[in-house]
């Protein structure tokens, strides 16, 4: 009797271990971006070096930028920072989902 309940616990570990999740983010080349109403998202993605893609959904004054190089480390870019017509920017994740426990 011991036996099989240390079996059937094993078993239990065993499909509690294959169903746990892992998650990853992985940082994007792409930035979301709230402007001033005024400020033209095409020149302001131009001038930072960046090829504007498009309005975000139905939310005023938020784009879509997108970085030719990868290069940039962390959530935030300091070009767009610094620029009087941003209020928010914040670097798009990706996240990765693995079912065997391994990230990546």
């Amino acid at each position: 009797m011991q036996f099989e309940a240390a079996t059937s616990l094993s078993e239990v570990i065993l499909i509690v271990h294959s169903c746990m999740l892992s998650q990853q983010e992985v940082p994007t080349n792409q930035w979301a971006v709230q402007l001033k109403k005024e400020a033209d998202p095409e020149r302001t993605a131009e001038s930072h070096g960046f090829t504007y893609k498009s309005s975000i959904g139905s939310l005023p004054d938020h784009y879509l930028f997108e970085k030719k190089s990868d290069t940039i480390i962390g959530e935030t870019h300091p070009k767009l920072e610094d620029d009087p017509n941003v209020l928010w920017s914040e670097r798009q994740v990706t996240t990765v989902i693995s079912h065997d426990g391994n990230s990546g």
